[in-house]
This record gives structure tokens, C-alpha cells and sequence, in this order.
């Protein structure tokens, strides 16, 4: 295997590859800031005019196209890891061929240097097809390993929502929502990748792409249905808790509306007694028994409304 250093590389190309597989094959990645990049990337004349101008192009819209024997698009990865906080997405164009491997790329590609750093310590890669399922295994690997992150946070969640903890205090809706933001951002992510895929009829040259596509679409459908099972396993349980969160507020002002209407013939004894007004009820004649007398009032008239709600059954 001949790597040649990133400072030998002429403008343009930060390393060339030559790779043993069952037949050799080269690899070729260019970053696209360099000026000298589209020019180097014209000349290689064994690649389609429309291969090299997608290479070169701004458009990041994801998409695999054929031309010939000829493979190209622009597949997604990642700058850097996936986190709670923050992951940038980071395109990258392809051509491939037989034998010819050419990426190119604007923004850093994890995985791309990871796969440059493997073949430097001695890895194998078999070839151009085998490269891009290294990639987009990747890529699918740390989206699943993220979404079983996110599915153990629901199960804890689950867990004590089916212990009654109180949501509020226990922090259940915002672990769920921080949950539902996460999958919703990887399902945008994962979603143009899966419908580039899906195309089961899309003609495949006949070399090793074509068995390399159809295990990535499998792959990737089973990332999705994932998210897809995940988003809805979110959505039920902040139903399930914004049920039991409007339960408990009901709960708590029925008791509010049972405490008012059973105090209120009370208030109102209270409010009449209050009055200060001449010949009053109990002012006079009955020594210091009004008070006590009027406080019997209140305590009966307490009991009869009680009564009166058993009775409609509205307690």
C-alpha cells in the first residue's frame, strides 16, 4: 500500500490511496476548500462529466446516481459524535468504479479520516464498494447505538411514571421531551438517507456495489423503524403524562370546589352576624351564649350542606 503524506499532496488533495483487495484499487479524497481541487478533479478523465461536476458541486442534497459502471452521489456522515447538546452533519461526494475511488468533502468527515487512519496502520478494505459501506455502516451504527441511549432514558422515565412520581418534581417531561427532540432531529437526519434507498428497482452496475446497496437498504430501513418506534414510544408516554398531570390538577381543584361550596352557608352566617347594624339575631337576651349560638349555626348549616351534596351525589 502506497499512502503518501498530506503534505506531499499536490493542492487540492489531501491523500491518494493505493489499496490491496482481491485487485488493487486506489482511493483518491480531495477538500473541496482548496482552489486547486476542481481543476484536479476535471482531469481525471476515466470519471463521467456529470460524476466530476457533482464532485465539485454545492449541491448537498443527498442522492446516489448511475452512470455507466459508474457510482456517485453525496451521502451524509458526521462532524464529530453524536450528543445530547449538538452534531453538525457533514456531507461528502463520491464517484466509484471498479478500481477508482474518488471522495471529496467540505466540511471534516469522521469517518472518512477513520477509514484513511485504518488503511495507514495496515487495514484491508476490499474495495470502492466496501469503503462505502464502512462509511454508512458507521454512520448507522452510531445513530442506532444514540437511539438505544435515548431508548434507556425512556425506560427510566417509564419506569417511574409507573410508580406514580409526580412529573413536575421528578423531571419525567423534560427527559421525555428532550427525548422527542433528539429522535425527531435523527429521523430529519436519517430520512433522506432512507429514501435514497428505497428505491428497490434503481439499476446497479454489476460488481460489487450492487450487493454492498442492498445490505445498507435493509440496514437502513431497521435504523428507521427504530426512530419511528422510538418517536412513538415518546409521543404515548407524554400523553400518559400530561393525562395524569391534568388528572392531578382536577383532583386538586375538585377538593378546592368541595372546600368552597361546603364552607360557603358558613360565610354567609358569618358575613350576616358581621353586620353592623341595629337588632341583630342574638344581640340581646341571650347573654354570652350568642356567640356559641351562632357558631352552632354555622356548624349546622356546615352539616346540611353536606348533606345536601351526598344527597345529589355530588361528593
Amino acid at each position: 500500500m502506497n499512502i503518501l503524506p498530506p503534505e506531499t499532496q499536490p493542492d487540492g488533495l489531501v491523500w491518494k490511496t493505493d489499496c490491496a483487495g482481491p485487485e488493487r484499487w486506489t482511493w483518491s479524497h480531495y477538500d473541496l476548500i482548496h482552489t486547486a481541487a476542481r481543476s484536479t478533479i476535471d482531469d481525471i478523465d476515466v470519471l463521467p462529466d456529470e460524476a466530476r461536476e457533482l464532485l465539485v458541486g454545492n449541491d448537498e442534497s443527498l442522492r446516489i446516481e448511475l452512470d455507466g459502471e459508474t457510482v456517485f452521489g453525496v451521502l451524509p456522515s458526521l462532524e464529530g459524535l453524536l450528543s445530547e447538546e449538538e452534531f453538525n452533519i457533514a456531507p461528502w461526494r463520491f464517484a466509484a468504479q471498479p478500481g477508482v475511488m474518488v471522495t471529496a468533502r467540505r466540511a471534516p468527515v469522521t469517518a472518512l479520516g477513520e477509514a484513511y487512519r485504518f488503511l495507514g496502520q495496515g487495514g484491508r478494505i476490499e474495495g470502492p464498494a466496501a469503503l462505502i459501506d464502512r462509511i454508512i455502516n458507521g454512520f448507522t451504527t452510531l445513530v442506532r447505538r444514540e437511539v438505544a441511549t435515548l431508548a434507556d432514558r425512556l425506560d427510566e422515565a417509564e419506569d417511574a411514571l409507573l410508580e406514580g412520581q409526580d412529573g413536575a418534581q421528578s423531571g419525567l417531561g423534560t427527559v421525555i421531551g428532550m427525548v422527542r427532540r433528539q429522535a425527531t432531529r435523527l429521523k430529519r437526519m436519517m430520512a433522506p438517507l432512507n429514501r435514497i434507498f428505497h428505491d428497490e428497482d434503481a439499476p446497479l452496475p454489476d460488481w460489487e456495489i450492487e450487493e454492498v446497496y442492498e445490505r445498507l437498504r435493509r440496514q437502513i430501513h431497521a435504523v428507521a423503524d427504530d426512530l419511528s418506534a422510538l418517536q412513538d414510544r415518546a409521543r404515548s408516554l407524554q400523553d400518559e403524562l400530561s393525562s395524569r398531570q391534568a388528572e392531578q390538577a382536577n383532583q386538586r381543584l375538585y377538593i378546592v370546589s368541595v372546600v368552597t361550596t361546603l364552607m360557603l352557608p358558613a360565610t354567609f352566617v358569618t358575613g350576616f352576624f358581621g353586620m353592623n347594624t341595629g337588632g341583630m339575631f342574638l344581640a340581646s337576651g341571650h347573654g354570652h351564649l350568642g356567640t356559641v349560638l351562632a357558631g352552632m349555626i354555622c356548624v349546622l348549616s356546615l352539616v346540611a350542606m353536606f348533606g345536601f351534596l351526598k344527597i345529589r351525589k355530588l361528593l
